[in-house]
């Protein structure tokens, strides 16, 4: 039963919840997670019945209390939302590092690739702009009118 429910989880979480919302005001993708993550018992957390290893009580209690997983539900929202806004946004358990400190790490390698491709992109656009509108209803502006159309409905998860 807990494998199922494990699974399930992960599945609905990792795979079809993103798809299962619209989004209504600045932060209400983040909400919706938030409170739709932490309604339901996930069977990964300490002190689910649904976990088959035994657990010491006080334990459990203790790590419940250290995340604040005792509090109600819209108290634990509303500190993670002014965390938030404070630019906490929280720690990585399995790097056991602050989770702002792994997003700024990566940042210059991310930058540095979304700029070189918003560059190429930029400029071969601009080429094939520039060739489809000197040779219109040429072979040129066929393949490259036939190309980006091609492109853009071919699916991004398909075409990587």
């Amino acid at each position: 039963m807990a494998s199922t429910l494990t699974a399930a989880w992960s599945l609905f979480h990792g795979t079809l919840y993103p798809f299962s919302g619209s989004s209504v005001g600045p932060s209400s993708d983040w909400d919706h997670h938030y409170c739709f993550c932490h309604s339901f018992p996930d069977p990964r957390r300490p002190g689910n019945s649904h976990t088959r290893v035994v657990r010491d009580p006080e334990n459990v209690a203790r790590l419940n209390a250290q995340l604040g997983l005792d509090r109600p539900l819209v108290q634990r929202y509303f500190i993670w939302l002014g965390n938030l806004l404070q630019g906490d946004l929280g720690r990585s358990f399995s790097l056991n590092r602050l989770v702002i400190d792994e997003i700024l790490e990566r940042f210059n390698a991310t930058l540095i690739l979304s700029g070189l491709a918003f560059v190429m992109c930029s400029v071969l656009g601009i080429l094939a702009g520039v060739i489809s509108a000197t040779r219109q209803y040429g072979l040129a502006d066929k393949l490259i009118t036939f190309s980006v159309l091609v492109g853009i409905s071919v699916p991004s998860f398909f075409s990587a």
